[in-house]
């Protein structure tokens, strides 16, 4: 998924790979109003109804989110079920769509950080002496660098100094490579959501440096890389993250450094009580948008 975030206008396609494949014939649509904080677990639930694409309209406090379906069935399943509390529309048809073409005209380089701009091979930004290129295939693994949170790690990542990272819910990979443009020597990434492996073997592929990059796809407790970490980064929303944060000071060194995204500006107070109870203390903090983030380091 590709946009260039708030508070522009832009039109994200999200498609799994088997839709790559050209034009369909006929697709039935819906569509849905969701708030920002509830789209990315809105796309789940659709996804697992058997929606085959998805269009977005990005707002400054909401996503409009144009629903297809390769059946007029399932589009009307979900139409008259709903999804949570968002009442979609009536079905409709759109006849021969050519989904490769449309998809690949949604594409536009997305810069990250000043100097890190992120983009599939085939489409090449122009960049000076000093600027990286971090090419990333937009599939289904979330981390295209559309979405501020990932903004906001990447740019936090950058800015820290270390040997061995850790980033957990790694998506497409991309804070990793992030890190090794940072100077890390060693980034690790696990991914507990298995559809990521072949997004992430692919990147892994494209984005070739010195840094030893390795992943697992599983939870904490199996991964394959041993602590202890100079730094931490988790890019999750406040309710799966936390879960995760506890259990952080175990795979940090002394004084280690966890950047913690994925957190509403709303949530702050909150996601820093909760991290001085396990052990770390805030040490420095952005926002951007209705985002935030905090670098914390671990007593000791």
């Amino acid at each position: 998924m590709i946009s260039c975030g708030y508070p522009f206008f832009v039109t994200t396609i999200y498609f799994p790979s088997y839709l790559q494949r050209g034009i369909m014939s006929s697709t039935y649509y819906i569509e849905i109003t969701v708030p920002i904080e509830a789209y990315e677990e809105t796309l789940g639930i659709l996804y697992a109804q058997g929606m085959s694409a998805c269009q977005e309209l990005s707002r400054p406090d909401a996503m409009e989110l144009t629903c297809y379906f390769e059946t007029r069935s399932a589009a009307q399943s979900v139409a008259d079920h709903g999804v949570a509390a968002y009442e979609p529309s009536t079905v409709q048809e759109q006849r021969e769509y050519d989904w490769n073409s449309k998809w690949r005209e949604s594409i536009e380089p997305v810069w990250i950080t000043d100097d890190i701009v992120v983009s599939p091979v085939w489409r090449e930004p122009s960049i000076r002496p000093g600027q990286h290129w971090i090419q990333i295939e937009p599939k289904m693994a979330f981390g295209t660098g559309h979405h501020e949170t990932t903004q906001l790690a990447a740019a936090a990542v950058l800015a820290e100094q270390g040997n061995r990272l850790l980033d957990v819910g790694t998506g497409s990979g991309i804070l990793l490579f992030v890190a090794a443009i940072a100077g890390y020597t060693h980034a690790h990434g696990v991914e507990i959501d298995p559809a990521c492996e072949d997004n992430l073997r692919e990147n892994l592929g494209q984005n070739k440096s010195a840094c030893h990059i390795s992943y697992d796809i599983g939870t904490l407790s199996t991964i394959s890389a041993h602590p202890p970490y100079d730094t931490v980064v988790v890019n999750i929303i406040k309710q799966h993250s936390c879960p995760i944060v506890e259990k952080l000071p175990s795979y940090l060194r002394p004084g280690g450094v966890l950047l913690w995204s994925g957190i509403l500006c709303e949530e702050r107070d909150e996601v820093v009580s909760f991290a001085q109870k396990v052990g770390f203390v805030l040490c420095h903090e952005g926002t951007k948008g209705e985002w935030w983030y905090g670098r914390f380091r671990l007593r000791g």
